[in-house]
C-alpha cells in the first residue's frame, strides 16, 4: 500500500508537471504567431514606453494572462547573444510591470533559464524548462522564438506558468493519500480480523473438543457445517468420539465380569487412568487364564 500510494504521489506529480509544461509550450507556440517581428524591431530600436507600438505588445502579452490561465503570465525579450545572464525586456503583461519587470527592464536570468532562451534562439523552436526558482518564485518557462522575413530570431516570447501550483498539489495529494491510506488500513484490518476470525472459529471449535475430550468427556459433539475440509475433519471427530464412548463402556463391562466394577468408574474418563485400567483388565485376564489352567 505504501508503495502504491508512493508510485500514485510521484506519476501524479509528474503528470501536472508534463500538463503544465505542455500548456506553456501550446500557449507560447500559438501567441508568438500573432506577434510581428517589425513591432519588435520597431519597439527595440524606438525605447518609448509609450510609443503605440510598445503599448500594442504589452497588451498582446497581458491577454495570455486573460485569454487562458491565471496561472500564465508572457513576456518578450530581445534576442541577443552575449556572455551575461542579463537579458532586455521588450514587453511584458501588467503583472510583472507591477513587479518592475516592465518594457525595456532587465531580467537577471538563471542557469535553467538562460539554458532554454539560448536552446530556443539556435533551434529556432519552442523548448521549454523544467521546474525552477528565482527571486519572483517557482516558474516553468516556454521560449518561442520569433522570426523576422530573413528568418532571424528578433525576439523571444516567453511563457511563464506558476508552478508554485504543483508544490500546492502536492500537499494536496499527499494529505489525500495519507487520509485515504489510514481508511483503507483501517478496513483492511478489521477485514483480516474478521476473516481470521471466522476461519479459526472451526479451529477453535476443535480445540475445545479435544480438551473436553481429554478432561472426560466423551459426549462433547462437533456442530461445523461450513462445507471445507473442517467438516470432514468434524466428522472424523465425532467418530473418534463415539468409538470412545464405546471403548469404556466395555471396560464397564469387563469390569462387571470380574465383579470388581469401580465405584466411580463413571467419573474416570482420563486417558492415562483409562490405559491404567486397560493394562490392570489385561493383567488380571491373564492371571484369570493361568487359575483356569492350574484348576485343570
Amino acid at each position: 500500500m505504501v508503495s502504491t500510494a508512493g508510485f500514485s504521489f510521484m506519476y501524479e506529480t509528474n503528470q501536472l508537471k508534463d500538463q503544465l509544461t505542455d500548456r506553456a509550450t501550446g500557449v507560447a507556440s500559438l501567441w508568438s504567431s500573432t506577434i510581428s517581428s517589425d513591432d519588435i524591431q520597431k519597439a527595440i530600436a524606438i525605447h518609448d514606453y509609450n510609443h503605440p507600438v510598445v503599448t500594442r505588445l504589452n497588451r498582446i502579452v497581458t491577454m495570455i494572462n486573460e485569454r487562458n490561465s491565471s496561472y500564465l503570465e508572457g513576456y518578450i525579450l530581445e534576442a541577443k547573444e552575449n556572455d551575461s545572464n542579463i537579458l532586455n525586456i521588450v514587453a511584458a503583461s501588467r503583472h510583472y510591470e507591477e513587479l518592475g519587470l516592465g518594457s525595456f527592464k532587465t531580467y537577471k536570468a538563471g542557469k535553467m533559464f538562460l539554458h532554454g532562451y539560448e536552446t530556443a534562439m539556435q533551434k529556432k523552436e519552442v523548448y521549454s524548462t523544467g521546474p525552477y526558482k528565482d527571486q519572483y518564485g517557482l516558474w516553468i518557462t516556454a521560449f518561442s522564438p520569433i522570426l523576422n522575413q530573413d528568418g532571424k530570431v528578433v525576439g523571444v516570447l516567453c511563457v511563464d506558468v506558476d508552478a508554485s501550483i504543483i508544490e500546492s498539489y502536492k500537499r494536496k495529494l499527499a494529505a489525500y493519500l495519507f487520509f485515504a491510506f489510514m481508511i483503507v488500513t483501517i478496513v483492511v484490518y478489521l477485514s483480516l480480523n474478521w476473516g481470521i476470525r471466522k476461519v479459526l472459529a472451526p479451529v477453535n471449535e476443535i480445540i475445545e473438543g479435544i480438551n473436553a475430550v481429554s478432561a472426560g468427556n466423551f459426549n462433547v459433539k462437533l456442530q461445523i457445517n461450513d462445507h471445507s475440509e473442517m467438516t470432514k475433519l468434524s466428522d472424523r471427530f465425532n467418530l473418534m468420539t463415539s468409538q470412545l464412548s464405546i471403548l469404556f463402556e466395555k471396560l464397564s463391562d469387563t469390569y462387571k465380569e470380574f465383579g470388581s466394577l469401580p465405584a466411580k468408574l463413571d467419573k474416570m474418563h482420563r486417558f492415562e487412568e483409562a490405559i491404567g485400567e486397560m493394562e490392570e483388565i489385561i493383567a488380571k485376564s491373564k492371571i484369570q487364564k493361568e487359575l483356569q489352567r492350574a484348576k485343570k
